[in-house]
């Protein structure tokens, strides 16, 4: 199995986990919302369950997001060579290697650090559409 391969499931793999993460979190909240049973401290009830909703609300949109970029990537074909980096490319530069496709930082894939950008990151605006050997510069420094 290819690099590529390897640094593109572990990306799934991640994002799934975030799926389910927020989607148990999001459970949860909807759950201890539910329960909150009416107590003889009049607003306490209230507060409690409000504030259950509004955790509910935040793993919602988390689990949201998640899914986006879960659907990013299973949108991304890695399999088609090309001679400009585009989403899917794996990129050796002289900083590091990087792969093109959502943020989610440094991944540690068979003892190699491969940093996990995005197109619209900084860097990744840079390479994009370029072709081996090109040099762009981030921040004043060179980078081939």
């Amino acid at each position: 199995m290819s690099i590529k391969l390897k640094v593109y499931e572990k990306c799934l793999e991640l994002v799934g986990q975030k799926v389910l993460i927020a989607q148990k979190a999001m459970k949860e909240a909807q759950d201890s919302a539910n329960s909150e049973e009416k107590s003889t401290a009049g607003d306490k009830y209230d507060t409690a369950r409000a504030m259950s909703q509004i955790e509910r609300d935040m793993h919602a949109k988390q689990f949201t997001e998640a899914l986006h970029l879960k659907q990013i990537l299973e949108g991304i074909t890695i399999s088609k060579p090309s001679k400009k980096i585009q989403v899917g490319s794996l990129v050796l530069t002289s900083i590091g290697k990087f792969f093109m496709s959502i943020a989610l930082g440094k991944l540690n894939i068979e003892g190699e650090d491969i940093f996990i950008i995005s197109p619209i990151s900084p860097l990744g605006q840079l390479m994009l559409d370029k072709k081996a050997g090109k040099k762009v510069k981030l921040n004043g420094k060179e980078i081939e």
